[in-house]
């Protein structure tokens, strides 16, 4: 091989390695900010532990669809301690105006 190619790659080799490095970091982090971001996006009462946790899966990546699916669960409220309901059906009887029968 010739000793001037050698002498260009020299300096090819790191500048690539070093553009290849920074693009994997780019592409972790954008990977590990998904399940923040939807759980966001959703507003998710636990959003920013999701978020905490997304970017905790870097290091341990078989926590991210974990971390997935529960940002795109549905958040449940205990009216009472054996009843469980949907936020959504809680909105929808507050618009109704439908009252709590532990009130009276």
């Amino acid at each position: 091989m010739d000793p001037s190619f050698e002498r260009f790659l020299d300096y090819v080799v790191p500048v690539a390695s070093l553009i290849g490095g920074l693009c994997l970091l780019a592409v972790l982090a954008w990977v590990a900010s998904i399940p923040g971001r939807v759980a966001r996006k959703r507003n998710h009462p636990s959003a920013q532990t999701i978020a905490r946790l997304g970017w905790l899966s870097v290091l341990f990546l078989p926590l991210l669809p974990v971390l997935l699916i529960w940002a795109r669960q549905r958040p449940i409220v205990h009216v009472k301690s054996s009843i469980r309901v949907p936020v959504s059906r809680l909105h929808a009887r507050d618009a109704l105006g439908v009252a709590d029968s532990a009130a009276h």
